[in-house]
């Protein structure tokens, strides 16, 4: 009998040690579970506050760049059909939280005489439409590219009209004076048209 009662105390022991194991383990599950809850809310806030922080960056930039192409477009374009042109941007959303992301849909609009805002896809011209990836990559690179001095351009009469042409020497010349004491500016034109080189022969000594 006295046996008996031992084996039932030594079950009862062990009963008590297995529940007071579980109850730790528990008790550790639950502080780890709040440990990285903690971590997931913080990281969670941290990166929307990045997010926003680049957007803001973002939304500057393209005003910026707008900017530059205002500038640009003003004293290459020399038609009055088209006043402007400018770069438009549509922030993608995610659909699941609705959170802003730093992914973008961009569209190149102008405005034409009556200042109406139209799509440049379908409705300029194959001239405009090469100055304008002109003026963009200027627009781009001085927003970006300060310390890039290089202007590689590639045909860039292609389907100019002679005006556009001449206006387009005449912004080159105008940017020639305008980087020349930077000391880091290089202007590389592959092109086939003699009277464009012609045009701005000032700054073309010899060339090949």
């Amino acid at each position: 009998a006295i046996g008996e009662i031992a084996k039932q105390i030594e079950a009862k022991n062990e009963l008590i040690y297995q529940t007071k194991e579980v109850t730790n383990n528990y008790v550790d599950n639950i502080a780890n579970y709040e440990y990285y809850r903690n971590i997931v809310k913080e990281l969670e806030t941290n990166l929307d506050s990045m997010d926003k922080t680049l957007s803001k960056y973002h939304r500057d930039q393209i005003e910026l760049i707008n900017t530059n192409i205002a500038n640009l477009w003003q004293c290459t374009y020399k038609s009055d059909d088209i006043k402007c042109i400018e770069i438009k941007t549509e922030q993608i959303l995610d659909n699941k939280n609705n959170l802003s992301k730093t992914n973008f849909n961009y569209r190149v609009v102008f405005y034409n005489r009556q200042g109406q805002e139209m799509e440049m896809k379908g409705r300029s011209s194959m001239g405009q439409k090469v100055l304008a990836a002109i003026i963009i990559r200027i627009a781009l690179a001085q927003a970006f590219g300060s310390n890039c001095g290089i202007l590689a351009l590639d045909e860039p009469t292609t389907n100019l009209d002679r005006s556009n042409i001449k206006g387009l020497a005449q912004f080159l010349s105008n940017l020639i004076e305008q980087q020349k004491d930077n000391g880091n500016f290089q202007l590389i034109v592959i092109t086939h048209d003699d009277e464009f080189i012609k045009m701005f022969r000032k700054y073309t000594d010899s060339f090949y």
